[in-house]
């Protein structure tokens, strides 16, 4: 093949896993999580707790129900505001009926939304939006445990 031909997908892989495969480790240290840069795991992590513990939000925008979501024009009031890293006794009170909360990115979802919508699909005026689309349940939300369930084990490659 010449230099100049490129390579096919499958011809790449086999090349990265052939010289990949080669490689072996030269031994395990231990070192500060500092010092771990560019090296590379000697044993298999454990998950201690689901990852997220919480279904989060993967969006700036509006913690809804998605029921009352499924067209546009729907006017939610805003009960409150959630932001990344607020504690579970923090939250905002339970949503109602008609009701949304303004949320952030990383942030814990309410109990009572299965959707997130963006900002860029709400109308703000005061406390109270006006969806500009349908929202579907489960829509910028990340599941609790989605990323790591308790005990899963990941070894090292």
């Amino acid at each position: 093949m010449s230099s100049d031909t490129p390579l096919s997908y499958q011809q790449a892989i086999e090349i990265v896993i052939k010289h990949a495969s080669a490689l072996k480790p030269s031994g395990t240290e231990r070192v500060s999580l500092l010092q771990s840069g560019g090296r590379v795991l000697a044993v298999g992590v454990c998950a201690d707790r689901d990852m997220p513990p919480f279904p989060r939000s993967t969006r700036d925008g509006f913690a809804v129900n998605s029921a009352e979501c499924a067209k546009a024009g729907v006017e939610l009031k805003v009960i409150g505001e959630v932001r990344a890293g607020t504690p579970p006794d923090e939250m905002p009170r339970a949503m109602g009926s008609g009701e949304c909360v303004e949320i952030m990115t990383g942030a814990p979802v309410p109990p009572a939304a299965d959707a997130v919508l963006m900002y860029e699909y709400a109308t703000r005026k005061g406390d109270t939006i006006i969806t500009q689309r349908e929202v579907r349940a489960g829509e910028n939300i990340v599941p609790a445990g989605a990323e790591a369930h308790t005990g899963n084990t990941w070894s090292p490659v």
